[in-house]
């Protein structure tokens, strides 16, 4: 990417702007030590104490002005460096524990994995109130009309409700891991490894 040839104050590192604060300051402080010596050979001038007084008055507000904005060091906002996402998104179906549950943990550590590698996007969503099936294919619907490119179950009841309901939904992948975590269940490599593949494969 093209850079630009106007440099921004907060586009410095940080130093530098402390550093350019710094000899802005001892400017004002100078010019104020300055202002302070004609005063003194103005009053001996103006031997009326009220013309004098008057003057230092002004000088004083122009001075504390000039501090108070040119010394103010101006924030440091360094610059943001946001992930890009691919247009394609992988969301789990949880029960109530959400991610913390021994094959919810499992399946959404395998999603990181393969995000990291594909750039997918990933979320998940946590079956809430009565853990029944009806409720459960609920939230699966849910998924699926968010836009969902593969759905992921993980644990019993979001197996159970993933399998009652893909057919309903041909163009989305849907995974099933009613056991991972377990002895003989999917595990996280098993898990990328799948979601890297549905991903490669809609191209």
């Amino acid at each position: 990417m093209a850079r630009s040839g106007t440099r921004n104050r907060n586009n410095l590192p940080k130093a530098r702007v402390e550093e350019a604060d710094r000899r802005t300051l001892v400017r004002a402080v100078s010019t104020l030590l300055s202002g302070v010596e004609r005063l003194r050979t103005l009053m001996r001038r103006h031997p009326r104490p009220s013309a004098a007084i008057g003057v230092v008055v002004v000088a004083g507000v122009v001075t504390l002005a000039v501090l108070e904005t040119q010394s103010s060091p101006a924030p440091y906002h360094p610059a943001s460096r946001s992930r890009q996402y691919a247009d394609y998104s992988a969301c789990l179906l949880t029960d109530s524990s959400g991610i913390t549950g021994p094959a919810a943990s499992v399946v959404w550590s395998g999603m990181q994995q393969a995000s990291a590698k594909t750039t997918e996007q990933t979320s998940y969503l946590a079956v809430q109130g009565d853990q029944t099936l009806t409720n459960a294919e609920t939230y699966f619907n849910t998924l699926a009309g968010r836009g969902c490119d593969v759905i992921l179950a993980a644990g019993q009841l979001p197996a159970q409700a993933a399998n009652a309901r893909s057919s309903t939904y041909p163009k989305i992948t849907v995974l099933s891991y009613p056991s991972a975590g377990d002895s003989g269940g999917a595990t996280t490599q098993d898990v990328e490894a799948a979601l890297t593949k549905a991903f490669q494969a809609a191209g």
